[in-house]
């Protein structure tokens, strides 16, 4: 196998992924939460656009870290074509740095 590693740099990018990827959001219904925030960032008044990307950035990580099973991870894996390591990463927007969230190996 390859060494390569796939990276995701927060709720937006993985989203659009995700877009292209129905089955593994099907399989993994959470998932279907960090579409939904993500696609609000956009929508409505921009007043309240950085409230919607920390709603969808908290979305992310809290999908990631607390509601995606070994089993999820794995199907994950697999349908990127099981690549070495997988890093979800976000840009805090308080700290005003890129943090990681999950990493799967």
């Amino acid at each position: 196998m390859e060494n390569n590693v796939i990276k995701f740099s927060g709720p937006r990018d993985l989203t659009n992924y995700l877009n292209g990827a129905q089955d593994l959001v099907d399989n993994i219904p959470s998932l279907s939460a960090i579409i939904k925030t993500s696609n609000l960032i956009s929508v409505g008044c921009s007043c309240k656009k950085r409230q919607k990307k920390d709603t969808a950035n908290e979305t992310y990580c809290n999908v990631l870290n607390n509601y995606l099973t070994k089993e999820d991870q794995g199907k994950i894996k697999e349908k990127l074509g099981n690549p070495t390591k997988i890093i979800f990463n976000f840009h805090n927007e308080n700290t005003q740095q890129d943090e990681t969230t999950l990493t799967i190996e």
